[in-house]
């Protein structure tokens, strides 16, 4: 067997098998090796990497896991971004982000009709979990979001919240500009997991 460099994920190889029994034989080909970040030790996957295959697999568990009793089929992975990947230091806070990601994916299940799944994630000292469902909107409430973790989507999902909440569907809001500022503590509290945002809007009358 012998490998060739390694290019886009794939790595292209050579194989040959002989069989020297009573039956003289010889199997040989080509084949192309796709490889990926995954780290695999003692056939668990560590969901702490810091790296899109990783959130990925996690988002693809949770989907999997949602539809456990409908058979579930990817049928393509629309988007995919590591959008927070940063200092890893580790601290003691288990609710600190380290890094944030969306995956969106194409898929069946049950009747086969073809959903798309957006999917928020975030990376914890436990390694990456879906933090938000946005669709499909039968699971968009099935997963409770984690208002106590250290992210700027908290914010972000809150803001959204009191816009929905606040104004009605006749109205269209722009948002012109975001502030937030997550991991620091706020003035005169020793809590290090508070953190402040703001977030400014523009409100057009329909």
């Amino acid at each position: 067997m012998r490998f060739e460099d390694e290019e886009n994920y794939r790595v292209p190889g050579y194989i040959s098998l002989k069989h020297d029994g009573a039956v003289k034989l010889t199997v040989s080909g080509h084949f192309v090796a796709k490889t990926s970040d995954l780290v695999v030790s003692n056939g668990t996957v560590d969901l702490t990497q810091d790296n899109h295959d990783t959130m990925i697999y996690v988002a693809k568990s949770f989907l999997k896991e949602a539809y456990k009793d409908e058979p579930i089929s990817i049928v393509r992975k629309t988007r995919q971004a590591l959008l927070g990947s940063g200092n890893d230091e580790r601290v003691s806070n288990p609710k600190h982000v380290y890094s944030t990601g969306e995956v969106h994916f194409d898929f069946t299940a049950g009747n086969g009709e073809v959903m798309n799944a957006r999917l928020e994630m975030v990376r914890t000292n436990a390694g990456w979990q879906v933090f938000r469902v946005r669709s499909p909107d039968s699971l968009v409430h099935v997963l409770p979001v984690d208002l106590s973790l250290d992210t700027f989507r908290v914010l972000d999902y809150l803001a959204e919240n009191y816009v929905s909440q606040h104004y009605s569907k006749e109205e269209s809001l722009s948002v012109n500009s975001e502030t937030f500022s997550m991991g620091y503590p706020m003035k005169g509290s020793s809590n290090p997991q508070q953190g402040r945002g703001r977030l400014s809007m523009d409100r057009e009358n329909g």
